[in-house]
């Protein structure tokens, strides 16, 4: 009986690793996208600076623009901090994940080699 546990917990723990590594995609997903909107800000931004070179009349618009692109940059950065902590909480799930896992294969083989 006490072998139909530890096979469980086992399962349970490579559950967990699975589903860590998922996160871990899908928070490396949203680097990729944050990074993205970084990219697509930084050239809104370049638009912006050859906008206000173009229009001398039209100075109030293109600083508008570079006021948006400014704030696009900002909201592209705060993104690219999220996707870094959900990185973050991504790797420690599955330091969580792996040392369930190995409490359950040391549960396993019932301390088969005692720690020196």
């Amino acid at each position: 009986w006490s072998l139909v546990e530890a096979v469980w917990s086992l399962v349970e723990a490579v559950w967990s690793l699975v589903e860590a590594v998922w996160s871990l995609v899908e928070a490396e997903w949203s680097l990729v996208e944050a990074l993205w909107s970084l990219v697509e800000a930084g050239w809104s931004l370049v638009e912006a600076e050859w906008g206000l070179v173009e229009a001398g009349s039209s100075l109030v618009e293109a600083l508008w623009s570079l006021v948006e692109a400014v704030w696009s940059l900002v909201e592209a950065v705060w993104s690219l901090v999220e996707a870094v902590c959900s990185i973050v909480e991504a790797v420690w799930s599955l330091v969580k994940a792996v040392w369930s896992l190995v409490e359950a294969v040391w549960s396993l083989c019932g301390g088969c080699v005692e720690p020196s």
